[in-house]
């Protein structure tokens, strides 16, 4: 009799281990997904500066313990414009349209009440045009505009706070507020008269402000 507990017991472990062992087997370990969003920013009510930024950013992840580890792909797009004006010329305007793709390191913690914390580091490439205002202050009124373009370098990083809703057992719904600071270099510019090059170390934008997006993963 007790021979046939003691087997019975060893058993009943024995399958517990086993389906532990497959339940860790089962746990997702992959995420693939994709954020996108943007903000609208104007300085102040006073001013005329407005500025629209949207970005897509797709990514891949896998979970090691409680961190997802991963690298995306992020491209953004911002659109400026700004009205001035001049004792001698009256009102100009500058608009602009910038273009940037970054290689992005991702790390991100999951709570198992949904909340998770994402930080990453983007470094990349970008392109600028936009139409600058040329004063003739001899001719007095006359403005003539000169387009120009710009080739630059970036580098930045930003932590964010969001919220994982499950839409399935595959995929989540992520809302997503973040911190963002990008740091831009020029390398060169081309004008109406032509291109020449400018010192690598030359910042031409450093910019901190608040992106909300919003994103969809699916885990396996």
């Amino acid at each position: 009799m007790k021979k046939i507990l003691f087997t019975t017991i060893l058993l009943i472990s024995m399958l517990q281990l086993s389906a532990q062992s497959n339940e860790t087997e089962k746990t997702p370990r992959n995420y693939i997904g994709i954020n996108a969003g943007g903000n609208y920013h104007v300085p102040s009510l006073s001013s005329n500066q407005k500025e629209i930024q949207l970005y897509a950013a797709p990514f891949y992840g896998y979970k090691v313990k409680k961190f997802v580890l991963g690298l995306g792909l992020n491209y953004g797009f911002q659109y400026a414009t700004f009205e001035g004006s001049s004792y001698y010329n009256g009102v100009y305007y500058v608009k602009s349209n910038l273009h940037e793709l970054s290689i992005s390191p991702i790390i991100r913690y999951y709570t198992k009440k949904g909340v998770f914390i994402t930080s990453s580091f983007l470094l990349g490439i970008g392109k600028q045009s936009y139409e600058a205002p040329s004063l003739n202050y001899y001719t007095r009124y006359s403005i003539t505009y000169e387009n120009r373009k710009i080739e630059s370098q970036h580098w930045g990083a930003n932590l964010g706070i969001g919220y994982a809703f499950k839409a399935g057992k595959s995929f989540l719904i992520e809302p997503l507020l973040s911190y963002n600071y990008i740091n831009r270099k020029i390398t060169s510019l081309e004008n109406n008269s032509g291109s020449y090059n400018i010192l690598s170390d030359f910042n031409y934008g450093v910019r901190i402000n608040i992106i909300f997006g919003l994103g969809m993963t699916c885990i396996f």
